[in-house]
C-alpha cells in the first residue's frame, strides 16, 4: 500500500548549457507494493524532488518538471524523470514575465458609504447670502436657492440649539486600491503593522488624487505569496486607502448633560454647574460639557484616533496610469 523503494539512476545524467541557462535531467527507479498506487504517491514521496527544489549540485537551477511513468505490466515499477533549469533572477534576464515585480501597479477606485451626523447645511432654498448659503430656519423656496461649495449653515431648532440627537445622513468616501507585485528580498511584512490604521501626516498625491494631511486612512495592507514560472517567489501586495476630505480627525459636538432649570422666575433660565453655582440668563443657550454657556467658537471638540505617519517610504503610485 506504499512506495517501498526509490533508487536514483546515476548513469546517464544528461545536461545542457545555452545562452538561456543550464538544464539537467535526473532519473529515479521507484517500486511500489500496490498496483493501485498512482503518480500521486510518487509526487508525495520524500525521496522524489519537488517542483522548485534546487538541483543538489548546481543550486542556480530548480526542478521544473517531474514525470512518473509505469514500466511494468504489474503496475509496481516506475521510472521518474526530473528536469532542472536555470533559476533566472532579475540579474540574469530582462524578461518581464519572469520579473512580475517590474509590472506597473494596478489602481482601482470604489466608494464606501457611511452614516454621519448632520450639523451643517448647504443653501438649497429661502434667501441665500452672497456666498450661496442660507439660514436653514428660513422657509425653503427651491426656485430661489443657490448652491454653495461648503456647508456652513447650522442645523438648529427655533431656539437656536442643535437637535439632540443630531440628525444623520449617508455620505461616501473614496477608496483607492493599489495592487502591485513586490520582490521577495524587498518585501517587509512589518509594514503591515507599521502602517495599518494610520493616517497620512503629510500631503501626497495618490493615483492622481491630491490628499491633504490627515485625509487618508490606511484601511488595510494584505500580501500573498506568488511564484514565477521559474520558481522565483514574489508577493502580491494590496493597499487600501480611504479618503475623507473632512479628514479622519474625530469631531464631536461639545454638548453636556447638565440641565437648564426654568424655575428662575420672570422667564429667566438657570444654568446648573458642577460647582452648584447658578447663573441667570434671559434666553436659551447652548451648554458645553461642563454645563457652562457654549461660546460660538467652541462648538466642536477634535480628537485624533489614528497615528499620523509619513507614507513616503511606501512609494505608492502618484498616477492612476503609471
Amino acid at each position: 500500500m506504499a512506495i517501498v523503494s526509490v533508487t536514483e539512476d546515476r548513469v546517464p545524467q544528461p545536461g545542457k548549457e545555452t545562452p538561456q541557462g543550464r538544464e539537467y535531467s535526473r532519473s529515479f527507479k521507484v517500486e511500489s507494493d500496490d498496483p493501485a498506487d498512482t503518480a500521486f504517491a510518487i509526487f508525495n514521496h520524500s525521496e522524489i524532488p519537488d517542483v522548485y527544489d534546487h538541483h543538489p549540485v548546481d543550486t542556480t537551477t530548480k526542478c521544473m518538471e517531474v514525470v512518473p511513468t509505469q514500466v511494468s505490466e504489474d503496475g509496481l515499477h516506475w521510472v521518474v524523470n526530473v528536469k532542472y533549469i536555470t533559476n533566472r533572477d532579475t540579474s540574469q534576464t530582462s524578461d518581464s514575465a519572469d520579473k512580475p515585480w517590474h509590472f506597473d501597479p494596478v489602481v482601482s477606485y470604489r466608494w464606501r458609504q457611511y452614516r454621519k451626523d448632520f450639523y451643517k447645511s448647504f443653501a438649497h432654498g429661502g434667501t441665500a447670502d452672497p456666498d450661496g448659503f442660507t439660514d436653514p430656519r428660513v422657509p425653503l423656496n427651491p426656485t430661489t436657492g443657490v448652491d454653495g461649495a461648503d456647508p456652513i449653515g447650522s442645523v438648529e431648532n427655533s431656539a437656536g440649539l442643535a437637535f439632540l440627537p443630531l440628525p444623520s445622513i449617508v455620505e461616501s468616501n473614496l477608496v483607492i486600491i493599489v495592487n502591485r507585485n513586490e520582490k521577495d528580498s524587498q518585501f517587509d511584512p512589518s509594514e503591515m503593522c507599521s502602517y495599518k490604521d494610520t493616517i497620512n501626516s503629510n500631503p501626497l498625491t495618490l493615483a492622481s488624487i491630491e490628499i491633504l494631511r490627515h485625509e487618508g486612512l490606511m484601511k488595510g495592507i494584505s500580501a500573498n505569496p506568488r511564484f514565477t514560472t521559474l520558481g522565483v517567489r514574489y508577493w502580491a501586495v494590496t493597499y487600501e486607502i480611504e479618503i475623507d476630505q473632512k479628514t479622519h480627525i474625530l469631531r464631536l459636538l461639545d454638548q453636556g448633560y447638565m440641565k437648564i432649570d426654568p424655575a428662575g422666575g420672570d422667564g429667566d433660565y438657570l444654568i446648573i454647574k458642577d460647582s452648584n453655582e447658578v447663573d441667570s440668563i434671559s434666553q436659551p443657550v447652548k451648554l458645553n460639557g461642563a454645563g457652562a454657556p457654549l461660546d460660538s467658537g467652541e462648538e466642536f471638540m477634535f480628537f485624533q484616533q489614528q497615528k499620523a505617519t509619513n507614507w513616503d517610504a511606501l512609494d505608492l503610485p502618484t498616477s492612476h496610469n503609471p
